[in-house]
């Protein structure tokens, strides 16, 4: 299935800075799944669902060496655990195991 990026992309630009940065900001500007491509159901990936990162730090958040939980709106958080719940959003967000 391919997904819709429209709202998403959308959203990465009208921010148009790494939500980490800018200190340590390295590569272009990216659309970073909060929890997982796999919760983008209707085919159509969800703004609160993405935040914009610098390739760094979306690398950084992937390889889980980055806690994004300070950078991340209530909306943001809320979509995360509506999709895998509050322990396991939490986990994932704050890259601990």
């Amino acid at each position: 299935m391919r997904r819709d990026w429209r709202a998403a992309r959308e959203k990465v630009e009208r921010e148009a800075r790494c939500r980490v940065g800018p200190v340590g900001c390295t590569g272009p500007l990216q659309a970073a799944h909060v929890i997982g491509r796999k919760h983008d159901l209707s085919g159509m990936v969800n703004p609160y669902d993405i935040v914009p990162l610098c390739q760094r730090h979306h690398n950084d958040y992937d390889g889980r060496r980055l806690d994004l939980l300070p950078h991340l709106s209530f909306a943001e958080q809320a979509a995360a655990v509506g999709h895998v719940g509050i322990m396991a959003a939490l986990r994932r967000i704050t890259s601990t195991r």
